[in-house]
């Protein structure tokens, strides 16, 4: 009986069943970057592996924030057409949403490269949100701006594949 395994550097091997082997069978890459992982030198090795394990991080805190029920229910709350929020209702939600955007901003790699300088020029407005805190305690209108920072992230991340 023979074996059909696959190398590290992705040719087809057969070995028979009986006979020993140092070769290791590696199913096929799905990704370019586990090919990458799998063919580099030792330690380049690692450090593509690295990288794609903080890609995979990335992606995960993203769709974290991105599909959670409470970050559509704060959007709905502050955007919504019965949206009147009060000023302790400001006050709380406003570090809620901030944070929101940080996440979706600070972990955005993929949806920058899927879709260029839409989604660049998107999470650039957001860190400038960010970056711009107001002396003052929070009001609606900045709420507004970073609910809608949140929304066109996300508009664009429902538009990826």
């Amino acid at each position: 009986m023979s074996v059909s395994m696959i190398s590290p550097s992705g040719t087809r091997l057969a070995a028979s069943e009986g006979a020993a082997s140092n070769t290791l069978a590696f199913p096929s890459p799905l990704n370019a970057a586990a090919a990458r992982v799998r063919i580099a030198p030792t330690g380049a090795r690692e450090q593509a592996y690295g990288h794609l394990l903080n890609r995979l991080y990335e992606s995960a805190r993203f769709t974290a924030a991105a599909e959670a029920e409470e970050t559509e229910a704060l959007l709905e709350d502050v955007l919504g057409q019965a949206a009147a929020p009060d000023r302790a209702q400001i006050a709380a939600w406003t570090p809620r949403l901030e944070a929101v955007l940080q996440i979706l901003c600070g972990n955005s790699g993929r949806l920058v490269q899927l879709h260029g300088s839409e989604a660049t020029a998107a999470v650039q407005h957001g860190l400038a949100l960010l970056k711009d805190v107001p002396a003052a305690a929070p009001n609606l209108g900045r709420l507004r701006r970073l609910a809608h920072a949140v929304s066109a992230i996300l508009d664009l991340a429902g538009d990826a594949p």
